[in-house]
């Protein structure tokens, strides 16, 4: 006989009941509720069906209190759906900040990009300028070396030449000239240097203002104005024979620079200088607008470290104050060090710089930290905002619809939670001292398919022990029945009648609950006043209560299997969106990857167009050099046809002086002719004796007229020789004009060429910035490959994560129908 384990022996005692306990319970209520006499006086005088019911301290159904009966409920935190919501937005809520942050920081990249942009046009337009006074220095120094080859030494040929250079002066010159080494150009002087330049309208310029209509216009001389080898300006330029942008100064009320190029003859011996100033102050108005979004504001900055140009104090420009005067720019000038061109960050601006080429002035664009930073972040946040809220939104009608799905099944498992409350209620018993039922309170950190797992798990264990209760009570039935038999067959001399019919009631009994074990749950064993119809009474209730479980597990197997047919064509398409959007990001992926190799491809165009630029400005420098050189012997060729027009003009002034000589000789040949006859008359009246001096005369009368005939032939030989030389001198006068028109033709060509090297000059700083922009373009999308391998990652990971959970409901499945074909055994109807 199965033995109840004591208080003293069981340190559950108080906690737990065991099944045996349960059944005998199940055994009282059933008597208390079915047996007519079931008065304290039916039992006295008789012995106790059972001792384990005196012997139980278990309190009986007058002694329980029972709690109020509790539904199974998901908290919020443990739901499948809250975790798959949060987990789901957690991990793109860290990929959309991955992404803010990368995207951020693009933006910066490219607001420090486009400031640095902004001053490298900035920086490009003054180089353009100052390229442009580099080239008047240049053709002033040419077309003086020409004329210094050809030893023409007039100063004021010299002096029509710098004031022609002057008048054709960049935009921002000054003053312009030239001087000459000790007796170098103009030999007969010393030192001389012709300059022109702007009238200052202040007092104390030196030199004389030009009549009108040239009466903004200065002329010195700056031997006698400023004894030039003196100055530092000369010295320098004499030792490094190099050109030089010197150190800005103040010059009547403004700033300027002054750029000088040596003047070197064929033997690079140094003959002079040619000087250009420029003026700085006029460079600093130019730049007075913002930087970036009407803030910030440029700077220049010389060699040295003074201010050029300053806008919050022009006042401290115009003084040519230095840096170190100004904390900001001390600290920037410090930190840029001799660095070309950058951006840093100091005392809340960003600062782009760049050197200006040439002067290697420092050129600065300072913008506040904010005008790039708010922007940017609320672009940035406003965009991962908007995707969060779009995400969150779409992951919340998922998860809302996934839960609406799981519902029925929670309903099921919550009904099949307060039948165990119930039965504990009926059983006068703690819930947690049913088997099983502390399993099904211990699920409070569970999420819904751990709640419908453990759902059956618990069903499982409660039918396996109601058919070990069954099988128990069948044994305690047989046993009892074997105790009653013993009993009646000690009490046969008693009552045989009782004996006989308590023998025939425990095989009906036997045979109306056979079909029991068959799993036939519809049979009720019938109930009479004696002891056989209080056990029938006892089996009947839990045969029934029996009927109630398989019939709710066949319920809850029944729901179990329509809710995860149902789920599993949506589980089923949530996989197969999951993988159409990690084939669709990989697909993004590519394009994106093309998107990368095209600009890689654009990026080495912009090169090779960078490089031909750089040939075609090699070859117009070079077809410059050959227009200087064609110049050259354009000016030389003109000085020869001068020359030999002067020589013909000489020579027909020479044929005039022969045409006089030879009238003179055609005037003696006559007067001889005339003598010769006035001999030959007075030989004749001398008869005889004046003979031979009448031959005499006849012979020079006869050469005076060969005379006369030769003088005739040299006077028409001169006169074709004037035509002629009269044809030659206009022919070489027009040869000379057309010389002139050719220096002019060629001198246009040559300032085209200047200008075809000043666009290439800008076509290529466009084509580099356009590479640079190309290079910047391929590393950001590059960045954002990476970014887009991330999120397939997270996609394909998702896609994973889908198939486990429709794997998890085809499990499920395949365990609700090996249930429910467990069940169907049962009969319940």
């Amino acid at each position: 006989m199965t033995q109840i384990p004591s208080e003293s022996t069981s340190p559950n005692a108080n906690n737990h009941v065991s099944p045996q306990d349960i059944e005998l319970l199940e055994s009282a209520a059933a008597i208390s509720t079915s047996s007519p006499s079931n008065s304290p006086s039916a039992w006295a005088g008789s012995e106790p069906i059972d001792p384990r019911l005196e012997k139980s301290e278990t309190p009986l159904l007058t002694n329980v209190v029972l709690p109020q009966s509790r539904h199974l409920r998901v908290r919020l935190k443990n739901s499948i759906g809250s975790r798959l919501f949060f987990y789901v937005l957690g991990g793109a809520l860290v990929g959309l900040g991955s992404m803010a942050y990368l995207f951020y920081q693009t933006l910066e990249t490219q607001s420090k990009a486009k400031i640095q942009g902004i001053l490298s046009t900035r920086v490009e337009s003054i180089e353009t300028q100052l390229a442009q006074v580099e080239q008047s220095m240049i053709g002033l120094n040419s077309s003086i070396q020409t004329l210094d080859r050809q030893e023409i030494d007039d100063p004021d040929l010299y002096k029509d030449l710098t004031f022609d250079f002057f008048k054709q002066r960049p935009e921002l010159t000054m003053g312009l000239g030239f001087g000459q080494t000790a007796n170098q150009i103009v030999e007969d002087r010393q030192w001389y240097y012709p300059y022109f330049y702007l009238d200052q309208k202040v007092p104390g310029q030196v030199g004389q203002l030009l009549p009108a209509p040239n009466q903004t216009i200065r002329y010195a001389e700056l031997w006698a104005e400023d004894k030039y080898p003196e100055q530092d300006y000369y010295k320098i330029l004499v030792n490094s024979k190099k050109p030089q942008w010197y150190e800005p100064y103040q010059w009547y009320g403004i700033a300027i620079t002054t750029h000088a190029r040596p003047i070197l003859n064929d033997q690079e011996e140094l003959i002079g200088l040619t000087t250009l100033d420029v003026n700085v102050t006029a460079i600093g108005e130019q730049i007075q607008d913002p930087v970036l979004n009407e803030k910030g504001y440029f700077a220049i900055l010389s060699t040295q470290g003074n201010l050029l140009a300053y806008p919050p104090d022009p006042q401290q420009a115009s003084e040519l104050a230095s840096y170190q005067d100004i904390p900001q720019l001390k600290a920037v000038w410090e930190k840029i060090g001799q660095e070309n061109t950058g951006l840093v960050q100091v005392g809340g601006s960003f600062w782009a710089y760049q050197r200006i080429q040439g002067t290697n002035w420092l050129m600065l664009a300072s913008v506040p930290t904010s005008v790039v930073s708010n922007p940017v972040l609320a672009i940035t946040l406003g965009s991962a905002l908007g995707a969060g809220g779009v995400l969150a939104l779409v992951v919340f009608v998922f998860v809302r619809r996934f839960n609406r799905r799981l519902q029925p099944l929670l309903d099921e498992c919550n009904r099949l939670a307060e039948s165990d409350a119930q039965r504990a209620i009926r059983l006068g018993l703690e819930p947690g001292l049913l088997p099983g039922f502390e399993q099904n309170f211990n699920i409070a950190n569970a999420d819904e398919l751990q709640i419908v797992t453990q759902s059956f798990q618990q069903v499982t264990a409660q039918l396996r022990d109601s058919f070990n209760i069954l099988e128990e009570t069948n044994r305690d039935l047989e046993q009892r029945v074997e105790e009653r038999t013993v009993e009646l067959k000690q009490a046969k001399e008693a009552s045989e009648t009782d004996k006989q019919t308590i023998q025939r009631r425990a095989l009906e009994l036997l045979r109306e609950v056979d079909p029991i074990s068959k799993g036939d749950l519809t049979i009720r064993a019938k109930v009479t006043p004696d002891e056989i119809g209080t056990l029938a009474d006892s089996y009947n209730a839990t045969v029934a209560s029996l009927r109630k479980i398989v019939a709710q597990v066949q319920n809850a197997a029944d729901q179990v299997i329509e809710t995860t047919e149902g789920n599993e064509v949506y589980i089923q398409t949530l996989s197969a969106e999951a993988g159409k959007q990690a084939v669709e990001i990989t697909d993004a992926l590519e394009q994106i990857e093309r998107m990368t190799q095209v600009g890689r491809v654009v990026a080495a165009n912009a090169e090779q167009a960078e490089t031909i630029v750089q040939q075609a400005t090699q070859t117009v420098q070079e077809g410059d050099a050959a227009m200087n050189r064609t110049v050259d012997g354009i000016q030389a060729i003109r000085s020869t046809v001068a020359e030999t027009a002067r020589k013909v003009k000489h020579l027909g002034e020479s044929s005039q002086k022969i045409s006089t000589v030879v009238e003179l000789i055609s005037a003696f040949a006559s007067q001889t002719n005339m003598l010769a006859l006035n001999a030959s008359i007075e030989a004749s009246r001398a008869g005889e004796s004046g003979r031979g001096f009448a031959i005499v005369a006849s012979e020079v009368r006869a050469l005076a007229q060969r005379s006369a005939e030769a003088t005739e032939e040299i006077r028409k030989l001169v006169s074709s020789i004037q035509a002629e030389t009269n044809e030659v001198v206009v022919a070489m006068e027009s040869g000379t004009e057309q010389v002139v028109i050719g220096t002019k033709l060629v001198d246009e060509t040559r300032q085209s060429l200047n200008k075809i090297t000043s666009a290439s000059a800008k076509i290529s700083a466009l084509v580099e910035s356009i590479a640079q922009a190309t290079v910047v373009q391929s590393e950001a999308a590059e960045t954002v490959t990476q970014t887009m391998q991330g999120v397939a990652s997270s996609a394909n990971k998702t896609s994973a994560e889908a198939n486990q959970v429709a794997s998890s409901f085809e499990q499920l499945q395949t365990v609700a129908q090996t249930l429910q074909a467990s069940v169907d055994r049962f009969k319940v109807r």
